[in-house]
């Protein structure tokens, strides 16, 4: 007589995109803070030439600063309805092509057309 052996799947939730796509947003922002974290290091400032450094990294923090902005804002408007226009804004970095404000409408306006 064979015994039939019957594996039960555990019913674990399936993530939804908006929690996809809101792990995304963490990562990149845990990301950039990183990299903030690494330019202000000691190590990784010469005292030869200051105003050169200096310069370099105004022009990093000026960037990475802009771009978690932008991410706190969608992180900030995620919702299960608009997930798939935040994922997209995510894919190439579409977003770092729009203002804050822009952005802003864009993803409040989506959230508020599905409520």
């Amino acid at each position: 007589m064979h015994s039939q052996t019957v594996t039960t799947a555990t019913n674990k939730p399936q993530p939804t995109l908006a929690s996809t796509v809101f792990s995304i947003l963490d990562s990149r922002i845990q990301f950039l803070e990183y990299q903030i974290n690494v330019q202000l290091a000691p190590q990784n400032q010469s005292s030869q030439n200051h105003l050169k450094v200096y310069e370099e990294f105004m022009d990093f923090y000026a960037k990475t600063s802009r771009a978690l902005k932008l991410l706190q804002i969608l992180k900030e408007w995620v919702r299960a309805d608009n997930a798939s226009t935040v994922f997209h804004l995510l894919q190439n970095d579409e977003y770092l092509n729009y203002s804050e404000n822009q952005l802003e409408r864009k993803i409040r306006i989506r959230a508020f057309d599905y409520a």
